[in-house]
């Protein structure tokens, strides 16, 4: 009897290793498992900071021409400025002649009556 009840406990006992060892694999398994996805977590991470950090240099890149677009922008806009005054300059340089070269046409003619 006690031989049986000895037999049922080695039994029971290897019962128990038999589940304890598929816990240990399963473990193991389920360990990997969170392993390689930590894995492809920290690639996925490490390539979102490389984007990042080249996005941002990018804006670097884009600030900085727009300010120099920016200034040439100022600079044209001086420099249309100065033309158009120098065409008012100009154009009132035109009527002053006209004005007088008409003058002058008149006094002529006035002269050629006379005689």
């Amino acid at each position: 009897f006690e031989h049986m009840k000895v037999g049922k406990e080695r039994d029971a006992l290897k019962d128990e290793v038999v589940r304890v060892k598929k816990q240990t694999v399963q473990a193991d398994e389920a360990t990997s498992n969170y392993r390689a996805e930590l894995s492809k977590l920290s690639a996925i991470i490490a390539e979102a900071d490389s984007e990042g950090l080249r996005q941002a240099k990018e804006s670097d890149v884009v600030l900085n021409e727009r300010d120099l677009l920016g200034l040439q922008l100022i600079r044209r806009n001086e420099e249309l400025g100065l033309l158009y005054e120098k065409i008012r300059i100009h154009e009132s340089m035109l009527r002053k002649g006209e004005a007088q070269y008409d003058e002058a046409t008149q006094a002529v003619a006035q002269l050629k009556t006379r005689l």
